[in-house]
């Protein structure tokens, strides 16, 4: 359902394609993150994968994907709005530099 809802929000012309878009839910073990990716971020060092791969891991959780498109699940006991902040912090170097 997060992969749904971040993929759909590309579909708003209010939405920036320079940008991926992050989808939350709440689960029974956790938090579930999905991020997309429009086909313009192939073109700069963003990569949702090993984004969330490493970042996940710092904060206990899981991830998985590919350069476009991925997930996490990660614990309840997390700051979610320190994750996100660091998501976002490294989204915006790997789509700048």
């Amino acid at each position: 359902l997060s992969g749904v809802l971040a993929g759909m929000l590309y579909t708003k012309p209010e939405f920036e394609y320079t940008k991926p878009n992050v989808g939350i839910i709440e689960f029974e073990d956790g938090w579930k993150i999905s991020m997309r990716g429009s086909k313009l971020l192939q073109f700069t060092d963003f990569h949702a994968g090993k984004l969330l791969i490493n970042l996940s891991e710092q904060y206990g959780g899981t991830a998985g994907g590919h350069s476009l498109a991925a997930g996490a699940v990660l614990p309840y006991d997390i700051d979610l709005e320190v994750f996100l902040q660091d998501l976002n912090k490294q989204c915006i170097y790997k789509i700048n530099n």
